[in-house]
């Protein structure tokens, strides 16, 4: 059984695929701020996939490379390099360990997404697919999983802040601090444990400062001035001579938080 397949139709399916597939993993990365880059890279994709469909059966490769060369070379280009500058384009250039990271996220959300509409589409397959229907299920589907998303992280947020009292310099210092276990920012020379305040939270910064380094994404290495508080008094403990990284900027959370703390300050370590 034959079926026709309308190139704009095909188009416009796998455009919206990969824009919610995007859109959700902007989410999670917490990086959906320039929502055109989402869109042009979709639109990426989206044109890779109708070229793929209109080329696919042609001999004229298969008998210049090889058709064992062929789809080696199309799984490569299709699940490494399409991805990659999909990616590229909709979040920008991050270090090679979180573009990874990113396209693992990509590829478990495209096959949650895939297998949706595939189950769909074999319990509808006697009367053809209803493209109508299916753009509404993958709609459907992709509000659901945005909503999830940004419930569970609403949750982690609320059930990880925490109030904290800084004693700088004889200035006491009340700030929410978020206790973030991706946080492994340490002082190289002692190994003691780095929380970040925002820098305006200062009244004034203190005259002896620290150097530490760190990585972040988008930047491999650079050096955060950090300076040694006098005492800091979390979830009702007191940590002595706790060291503070000072970061220029807001932390974003709706400024629901303004200091960073470390994993290993909660554990007492």
């Amino acid at each position: 059984m034959e079926q026709d397949i309308y190139l704009d139709v095909y188009f416009s399916f796998n455009f919206l695929m990969d824009f919610f597939v995007l859109f959700l993993t902007g989410i999670i990365i917490k990086n959906n701020k320039k929502i055109y880059r989402t869109i042009v890279s979709a639109i990426i994709g989206a044109t890779y996939a109708t070229i793929v469909m209109i080329t696919e059966g042609m001999e004229i490769y298969q008998k210049s490379i090889g058709e064992d060369l062929t789809k080696l070379l199309k799984i490569v280009l299709t699940y490494v390099v399409i991805v990659y500058v999909m990616e590229l384009i909709a979040y920008g250039k991050y270090n090679a360990v979180t573009m990874i990271r990113n396209m693992i996220i990509i590829y478990i959300i495209t096959f949650i997404l895939s297998g949706a509409v595939n189950a769909y589409y074999c319990e509808n397959r006697v009367d053809g697919i209803n493209v109508t229907k299916t753009i509404l299920l993958v709609f459907f589907i992709e509000i659901f999983l945005v909503v999830l998303v940004k419930r569970s992280q609403k949750d982690v947020s609320i059930t990880s802040l925490y109030q904290v009292t800084l004693l700088v310099d004889g200035n006491r210092i009340n700030v929410i601090g978020l206790a973030d276990t991706g946080n492994s920012l340490t002082e190289p020379i002692t190994g003691k444990p780095v929380s970040v305040i925002q820098a305006e939270e200062l009244k004034k910064i203190p005259d002896k400062i620290l150097l530490v380094p760190y990585n972040s994404v988008g930047k491999e290495r650079g050096l955060m001035r950090a300076f040694v508080a006098d005492n800091m008094i979390v979830n009702g403990r007191t940590v002595e001579k706790p060291i503070i990284g000072i970061h220029k900027g807001s932390f974003g959370g709706n400024n629901r938080y303004q200091l960073i703390l470390h994993p290993k300050i909660l554990k007492g370590e």
